[in-house]
């Protein structure tokens, strides 16, 4: 014997399965920007740690030139003040 379906229950099944693969869709795309978000977050704080990491050594140029100035008194000694200001994360 052979079942057929009605076109009725044909209908209902193709919704039901295009609905089911939309929600599917959804979920995959909602998992994937959650990811990138996670990633960008991560990426800004290297940034971030990475401009840290410089402040001490542009510090140390500006007080090692700051105070061969002082000692000295010739403007040639500010060199590595005005590269310490220049190093400066923003």
């Amino acid at each position: 014997m052979r079942m057929s379906f009605g076109l009725t229950r044909t209908l209902g099944a193709a919704v039901a399965l295009t609905g089911i693969v939309a929600l599917a869709t959804a979920a995959i795309v909602f998992l994937s920007l959650d990811a990138l978000g996670v990633a960008a977050d991560q990426r800004n704080t290297g940034r971030s740690c990475s401009a840290i990491s410089m402040l001490p050594h542009a510090m140390l140029d500006q007080e090692t030139g700051f105070r061969g100035y002082l000692i000295t008194g010739n403007d040639d000694n500010l060199e590595p003040y005005r590269r310490g200001v220049d190093d400066l994360p923003t």
